[in-house]
């Protein structure tokens, strides 16, 4: 006559994850990697690291909703240039326009 088996149900997951953790009661070591970063504390050197440079540039505005000047479109939105990208003729432009509103910068 053939054994009757009943399946057996795997452990819940807290449940695993208990046992995991206990051993006959007693608690586990802290992983490695939290242990570690509990004294972790911030270098103050970091703070005087070099900041990166800013270039000049140009904030440029229209009181119009759309204003093309120097090849380029302009609205109510502020748009930012560097200026190492523009000649002087194309500053100039922008500045001598009078429905633009030009701010520098950097």
């Amino acid at each position: 006559m053939a054994k009757k088996t009943t399946p057996v149900n795997p452990p819940s997951p807290a449940a695993a994850q208990e046992q995991s953790t206990t051993i006959e009661g007693q608690q586990s070591e802290p992983d490695e990697q939290t242990s570690s970063l509990a004294g972790f504390q911030r270098n103050p050197a970091q703070d005087d690291a070099p900041k990166p440079e800013t270039h000049p540039a140009l904030i440029v505005q229209s009181n119009l909703q759309r204003r093309f000047r120097i090849g380029r479109q302009f609205g109510t939105a502020p748009v930012t240039i560097t200026a190492n990208s523009l000649a002087r003729s194309e500053i100039e432009a922008l500045l001598a326009d009078p429905h633009l509103k030009v701010k520098a910068v950097g």
